[in-house]
């Protein structure tokens, strides 16, 4: 898996599709999580379609932005326990030191 890296106190867009063998859906009752894996605190920052903070694009698309606050590598994770498609989708990104 790529890893992508972005500086200190950018906004991360985490981009993920769910699809199932025939093609994308979009389930309604979605959450999201990101978090910092070398912080010494295990802050996590949580989305959900219900506050409007996971954001469909085309069927099976779903993004959301993680502020990247501190140092070190993330982890984010897309779910859904409910309706016709629980499932889950993960990915990750690298945070470094700003160079202002």
């Amino acid at each position: 898996m790529t890893m992508n890296t972005y500086q200190v106190y950018d906004l991360v867009r985490c981009t993920v599709n769910i699809a199932t063998t025939t093609g994308g859906v979009t389930p309604s009752s979605l959450t999201a999580q990101a978090w910092n894996v070398n912080a010494s605190s295990t802050t996590t920052q949580s989305f959900t379609t219900a506050a409007g903070t996971i954001a469909a694009g085309s069927t099976g698309d779903l993004s959301f932005d993680v502020f990247a606050d501190t140092e070190g590598d993330w982890r984010f994770t897309l779910y859904t326990s409910t309706g016709s498609y629980p499932g889950r989708a993960i990915g990750q990104f690298r945070v470094v030191d700003s160079v202002f």
